[in-house]
């Protein structure tokens, strides 16, 4: 999706310590253009995690659904930081999400290839 000029951030509820293990391992500072986690810099929750990705790229509240800013998760904190970003809301149905997270969603995908497909 960065070939396609999209800007990409990974949001983690998970704490610093692990969130910076997974990455090294997985070799995501590479993939991503800002990865954000609970706690880093004084980070709450995924609505802030949100309001921040979006002041560090340059881009204005205003500018989220005009400018096709998608979120991607498999939690009712993501799905609700979505709406309440005015974001394209994508449940990830492979993973922890259920039925609540199913409602707020604008759409499900059963695989990540899916995505493409949406965000095209």
């Amino acid at each position: 999706m960065r070939r396609r000029g999209k800007k990409l951030v990974l949001m983690t509820h998970a704490g610093g310590d692990y969130a910076s293990a997974i990455v090294e391992k997985f070799g995501y500072r590479e993939r991503f253009d800002l990865i954000m986690y609970v706690g880093k810099d004084g980070l709450r929750d995924k609505k802030e995690m949100i309001a921040r990705a979006m002041k560090e790229l340059g881009a204005s509240p205003a500018d989220s659904h005009a400018k096709g800013m998608v979120v991607v998760g498999d939690k009712l904190a993501d799905m609700e930081a979505a709406k309440h970003h005015g974001a394209v809301a994508i449940l990830a149905g492979y993973g922890f999400g259920g039925e609540k997270e199913r409602q707020l969603a604008d759409f499900v995908v059963s695989e990540p290839r899916e995505i493409l497909e949406i965000v095209e």
